[in-house]
Formats: structure tokens, sequence, C-alpha cells
């Protein structure tokens, strides 16, 4: 009987596991977009022009978070969201989209 109850374990993994990166909501983005980002910047040797900006607003308990991404000093993305980390990812992720798609043009 334990057998089969560590055979099954694995089919009840959950983000309780793997911290939640297999989820299919398309409006939660990824850590990888902070990772992608950071790599993205070190592979042309930009990731030193790399800074974050953080401000909260609301009551306390329920802050709204917004974050800003820069490289050289110019805000390429932002985020808000009730968490910080939530805002950041989404700050990551609309300045990797901003710089990729700035990269087309080139």
């Amino acid at each position: 009987m334990d057998i089969l109850l560590l055979l099954s374990l694995p089919i009840f993994k959950s983000s309780l596991f793997d911290g939640g990166r297999h989820n299919t909501n398309s409006t939660m983005p990824s850590s990888d977009e902070i990772v992608a980002l950071n790599n993205y910047l070190q592979d042309r040797n930009m990731l030193a022009s790399l800074s974050w900006s953080f401000q909260a607003t609301g009551v306390g308990h329920e802050p709204q978070w917004t974050a800003r991404c820069r490289i050289n000093g110019v805000t390429r993305g932002t985020g808000a969201a009730g968490k910080k980390t939530l805002a950041k990812r989404q700050a990551a992720g609309a300045a990797l989209r901003s710089l990729q798609e700035e990269n087309e043009g080139e």
C-alpha cells in the first residue's frame, strides 16, 4: 500500500511543490520574465544599466504596488498589482517586450 501511495504522489504534485510555475493563467506573468530580462540585458552587456523603483499606494494591509523597470534611467516597463513581486514581473515583461520590439526595427 505504501508503494501505491508513493507512486501516486506525483499525480497530486501541485504549486506547493513547484512554486506555482505551471500556472496556466496567461494574465499572471511568470518569474521567468525577470530572468529573461536579466539574460537579455546580460547578453548585451547592459545588466548594470537595469534599475527598479517601487511605490505602494492604498491602505496598509492591501497596498497596490507599482513597479518601474528602468534601463539607463529610462522607464521601459511598468507593472501594477496587489503584490510587489507580481508588479515587478509585469514591469519586467513589459520592458523585455519593449526592448525586443525596438531591436526588431533595427
